[in-house]
């Protein structure tokens, strides 16, 4: 809830205003650093997430194992400690009116952007995990999906898959794809020109992989 406020309610008012981060430097910075910690959060939430449908799919008794009773806790407590992680050490990500977007560089946008100063690596190395995981962990999915949704040698469908499991699955490939676009096109975006367009499809699903879950 508190990253949609950020990246939704503050951004907006920002861009309504025209503000950059000379109008509101602590506001900025601090709402930057706390939605960046939160998106982190996310992301490490999405990617658990995926493995524990993996399970629930691929080996049940893991699922078992790992998720059942107090452990669902546990599990929990990770992406808590690491989201803290980037909320106090790393640099916060700023909103400009310039671009309706979030970046590294405060500045940039202006003749004194320099984006490879700012750059944060800890961010773009969660971003390309979040990238390569999900892809991973959602193409095993689609090949066990595809093998039981297989007609079998009398020309029955197999029946594997609860209708339960069903709607878990693209309950949670909805969710992750989301964070997976956000993703990409923030690693694009700290490093390379990007058009108004896709700093927006990447703004919007930001926003949206964390109020979708409101709406589930």
């Amino acid at each position: 809830m508190a990253c949609i406020f950020i990246n939704s309610i503050m951004s907006g008012y920002f861009a309504w205003h025209g503000n950059t981060f000379c109008d509101h430097p602590t506001v900025m910075y601090i709402s930057g650093s706390i939605s960046t910690g939160l998106w982190c959060a996310a992301c490490m939430a999405c990617m658990m997430l995926a493995m524990n449908r993996c399970c629930d799919l691929l080996k049940p008794d893991w699922m078992e194992t790992l998720f059942s009773g107090w452990r669902t806790y546990f599990w929990l407590l990770a992406p808590t400690l690491y989201g803290s992680y980037f909320i106090i050490f790393t640099p916060p990500l700023i909103f400009t009116s310039i671009y309706d977007g979030a970046f590294f560089d405060p500045f940039v946008g202006t003749p004194v952007s320099d984006k490879e100063k700012y750059t944060s690596w800890p961010h773009t190395i969660n971003n390309v995990i979040v990238i390569l995981v999900l892809c991973t962990a959602y193409s095993c999915i689609c090949i066990f999906v595809c093998i039981k949704s297989r007609p079998t040698m009398g020309g029955q469908r197999n029946t594997g898959m609860s209708m339960l499991q069903k709607q878990i699955i693209a309950q949670a490939t909805l969710i992750c794809m989301l964070i997976l676009i956000a993703a990409s096109v923030y690693v694009r975006m700290q490093f390379a020109e990007t058009s108004n367009y896709m700093v927006i499809v990447g703004q919007i699903t930001w926003q949206s992989s964390h109020g979708k879950l409101f709406f589930e």
